[in-house]
């Protein structure tokens, strides 16, 4: 089963994307916000990563940074990250993809949406 960690500190986005990818086979894992989903990535082997630009204590780009660049993170080092994010705005989308993100997403979004985007980064 492939595995995917979510990463906001909405319940509600979690939630939504938990559930949609978990009735379309995925595994789905939560953290809400950065540092959270480092202890995850750091002892887990994953697929994907969907996060948050703006979040409490870390957000998705330092988060995608750390996993990037830290050797501790090795084995994960490559797994695509999708930016799921509320700010509009070529700035923020330019940063993200020059970091390494796979894909980005404007909030609110169709549960589809994010599906047919998995899909295609890991089918």
């Amino acid at each position: 089963m492939k595995k995917v960690l979510t990463v906001d500190d909405s319940v509600t986005i979690r939630m939504v994307i938990k559930r949609t990818l978990g009735q379309a086979g995925y595994e789905v894992l939560e953290a809400p916000n950065g540092a959270e989903a480092l202890k995850i990535i750091e002892n887990t082997e994953l697929h994907l990563v969907i996060s948050d630009y703006n979040m409490p204590v870390m957000n998705g780009l330092e988060l995608m940074t750390e996993v990037k660049n830290n050797p501790a993170y090795k084995k994960n080092k490559f797994i695509p990250f999708v930016m799921l994010t509320a700010v509009m705005g070529e700035d923020l989308k330019e940063k993200a993809l020059a970091v390494g993100a796979r894909a980005y997403l404007v909030k609110p979004f169709q549960p589809q949406q994010v599906l047919d985007m998995v899909q295609k980064l890991i089918p």
